[in-house]
């Protein structure tokens, strides 16, 4: 329904993982990085804090596309990392590490 519907917005979401997750808890969310300051400001208002972030680049050239977060109640140290899904025309390193089990 998150996909491909459009009766679970952002906000709706949000609530969800406030009223499910436990309060040691922490959760992923893949979304468009074009959302994130948005995501990230829903998440403050419900005392959420971003504890680790992938940015996600088509290559080293290209804009943030997508970014992966994990959002918990407890604030560490931020965990920043890169994951660009090509370099020089082949997939990455690490994108061919990450998809070898699925269809690489």
């Amino acid at each position: 329904m998150a996909k491909h519907g459009t009766h679970l917005n952002l906000p709706t979401l949000m609530n969800c993982i406030k009223n499910l997750l436990l309060a040691t808890g922490s959760y992923s969310i893949l979304l468009p990085f074009s959302r994130k300051e948005y995501w990230d400001k829903l998440n403050t208002s419900l005392g959420f804090t971003l504890q680790s972030v992938l940015f996600i680049k088509h290559s080293k050239h290209h804009p943030i596309h997508f970014y992966v977060g994990i959002y918990g109640k407890h604030a560490d140290t931020l965990i920043e990392d890169t994951l660009f899904i090509r370099e020089e025309k082949v997939h990455s390193q690490k994108m061919h590490a990450l998809m070898k089990e699925y269809y690489l």
